[in-house]
C-alpha cells in the first residue's frame, strides 16, 4: 500500500470523519475486526504506522471504534492500541486475554459483556479515561499487576466471578462505586496513588485488601461486606471513610496503619467482633471536630472485640480530642489531665511508679530541709536515739554500708517511709520513736502535717493508678 493510500485509509479512523460519514462506520469496524484477527504481529505493525500518522499530522481525535459488536477473538495478549479504543457495548463471547496489552489512549469498555474469563494481567492503561462502567464479567476477571495511569472507572461494574486486582497500580482515581463483587475479590498489595472510591459497593463474598497502600482519600461509605473483609497491614495515608458500613462477618484490621487521619467508622454495623490487633491509629487532637466521635466509635469497636488495650488507647485519644471541643472548661479537663500525667490513662505501669519515687524523694527533701531550718526541742535523756539509730535501721537502706544513717537524715527518711507506707512499720512504738527523735516531741508540728497530708494523697493516687494499670494490663 502506497503512502498516499495509507493516509487516505488512516484519515477514516477519526471521530470527526465518522461523524461526517456515518454510513462508513460499519465498514471501518469490519476493517478493524479483520486486522485484529490477523494476529498480534500484523496488528502491532499497523498500529505503529497509524501512531506515526497521528503524531505527524497532529490529529487529536483518532480512535479505534468497535461499538455494539460481537467479538469471538480470544488472544489480545501483547496487542498495542496507540489511540483511544472504543469497545462500548461489545460482547466478548469467549474467554479473552489482554495480558501485557498496551492501551496508550483512553479505553471504553462501558456496558460490555465478558462471557468467558477476562485476563488483563500486566496490562498497561495509559493516561486517558479507562471506562468499565456497567460492564459485566460473567466469570473470573484478572487485573493482577495491571497499571492504570488514567482514571479507572468501574462504576456499577458487575463481577459475577472472582475479581483479582492483586499488585495492581492505580496512578489516578480508582472508582468502584456501586460495583458488585459476587465472588471473592482480591486487592492484595494494590497501590492507590490517588483517591479510591468504593462507596456503595457490594462484596458478597470474601474480599482482601491485605497490604494495600492508599496514598490519598479512601471512601468505603455504605459498603456491604457480606463475607469476611481483610485489611491486614494495609496503610491509609489520609482519610479512610467507612461511614455506615455493614459487615456481616469479620472485619480484620490486623496491623492496619492509619497514618495521618483518624478513620471514620461512624454508624457502621458489625455482624461479628472486628479484629484490631496491632492496628495503628494516629493521636489527633484538634485536627477535626469529628475526631471525638471517630475515636468514640473506635472505642466501641474495641469493646465489641474484647480488646481492652485498644479500648483504653482509643479512650485516651478521645479524651484528648474532646479538650476544647466538648470540654472547654479547664476544671472539666483537670481529672483527665491528671489521669494522663500520672499514668497515661492507665496504659503505663512505669509512670505511676516514677511519680511515686519522685513524691517520696521530694517529701524526704522537704522534711529534711525544714528540719535543718527549725530548732527542735531538746530530746529527753530517756529517749535513746543513738541506740535506735544503731539497731533499728530501715532494712532497705541497711544494705548500703557506705552510708551512715544517723541523725536527721535517717529520721527524716524513716518518717517519709512511715507516712508513705504505714504498713511497713513493725509496731506503733517505732512511729513514736521516729517522731520524737526527729522533732524532739511526740507531737508532729503543723507544717509537717501539711506536707504529710500532701505526700499521703499523692502516694495513694500513684498506688491506685499503678493498681489500675496492672488491672488494665492483665484484664481478660
Amino acid at each position: 500500500m502506497t503512502d498516499n493510500a495509507r493516509s487516505k485509509q488512516f484519515e477514516r479512523y477519526t471521530k470527526s470523519y465518522l461523524k461526517k460519514h456515518p454510513d462508513e462506520i460499519k465498514a471501518v469496524q469490519v476493517e478493524h475486526v479483520k486486522r485484529i484477527l490477523s494476529g498480534r504481529e500484523k496488528w502491532n505493525q499497523w498500529a505503529k504506522a497509524f501512531k506515526a500518522y497521528v503524531e505527524g499530522n497532529k490529529i487529536d481525535d483518532a480512535a479505534i471504534i468497535l461499538r455494539h459488536t460481537l467479538i469471538s477473538h480470544e488472544d489480545f495478549s501483547g496487542y498495542y492500541f496507540p489511540v483511544e479504543l472504543d469497545f462500548f457495548h461489545v460482547t466478548f463471547r469467549n474467554s479473552v486475554d489482554f495480558t501485557r496489552a498496551k492501551f496508550m489512549g483512553g479505553v471504553n469498555f462501558r456496558e460490555s459483556r465478558f462471557f468467558g474469563t477476562a485476563v488483563f494481567s500486566h496490562a498497561h492503561f495509559g493516561h486517558g479515561k479507562i471506562g468499565f462502567q456497567s460492564a459485566t464479567f460473567s466469570t473470573s476477571a484478572y487485573f493482577s499487576t495491571a497499571i492504570f495511569s488514567g482514571k479507572a472507572d468501574f462504576f456499577e461494574t458487575r463481577f459475577l466471578g472472582e475479581a483479582n486486582f492483586n499488585l495492581s497500580k492505580f496512578i489516578s482515581v480508582a472508582n468502584f462505586r456501586k460495583a458488585t463483587f459476587s465472588m471473592k475479590a482480591y486487592f492484595v498489595c494494590s497501590f492507590f496513588e490517588d483517591e479510591s472510591k468504593f462507596s456503595g459497593a457490594s462484596f458478597l463474598d470474601t474480599v482482601s485488601f491485605n497490604n494495600a497502600k492508599f496514598s490519598k482519600k479512601a471512601y468505603f461509605h455504605q459498603v456491604e461486606f457480606e463475607g469476611d473483609a481483610y485489611f491486614s497491614y494495609a496503610s491509609f495515608a489520609l482519610d479512610a471513610g467507612f461511614v455506615n458500613v455493614h459487615c456481616s462477618k469479620a472485619l480484620v484490621l490486623e496491623g492496619t496503619k492509619f497514618i495521618n487521619k483518624v478513620p471514620d467508622f461512624r454508624y457502621s454495623r458489625m455482624g461479628s467482633a472486628p479484629y484490631l490487633s496491632n492496628v495503628e491509629i494516629p493521636d489527633k487532637r484538634n485536627d477535626s471536630p469529628e475526631n471525638v466521635q471517630r475515636y468514640r466509635k473506635l472505642k466501641e469497636l474495641a469493646n465489641a472485640a474484647h480488646d481492652h488495650q485498644k479500648e483504653i488507647e482509643f479512650f485516651a485519644y478521645e479524651t484528648k480530642a474532646a479538650r476544647g471541643i466538648e470540654e472547654k472548661n479547664w476544671l472539666h479537663q483537670l481529672p483527665g489531665r491528671i489521669y494522663q500525667l500520672f499514668s497515661n490513662f492507665g496504659q503505663s505501669l512505669l509512670r505511676p511508679l516514677s511519680w511515686l519515687a519522685t513524691v517520696f524523694l521530694l517529701s524526704w527533701a522537704t522534711y529534711y530541709g525544714m528540719l535543718m531550718t527549725d530548732t527542735p526541742e531538746p530530746t529527753p535523756a530517756d529517749w535513746d536515739c543513738s541506740a535506735y539509730t544503731a539497731d533499728v535501721v530501715w532494712k532497705p537502706f541497711k544494705a548500703i554500708p557506705a552510708v551512715t544513717w544517723k541523725g536527721p537524715i535517717e529520721y527524716s527518711l524513716r518518717y517519709t517511709a512511715l507516712v508513705a507506707l504505714p504498713f511497713t512499720s513493725s509496731n506503733r512504738q517505732e512511729k513514736y520513736q521516729v517522731t520524737r527523735c526527729l522533732f524532739g516531741s511526740p507531737v508532729v508540728p503543723g507544717k509537717y502535717k501539711v506536707v504529710s497530708f500532701i505526700q499521703t494523697l499523692f502516694t495513694l493516687l500513684c498506688l491506685f493508678l499503678f493498681g489500675l494499670g496492672v488491672r488494665n494490663r492483665f484484664k481478660i
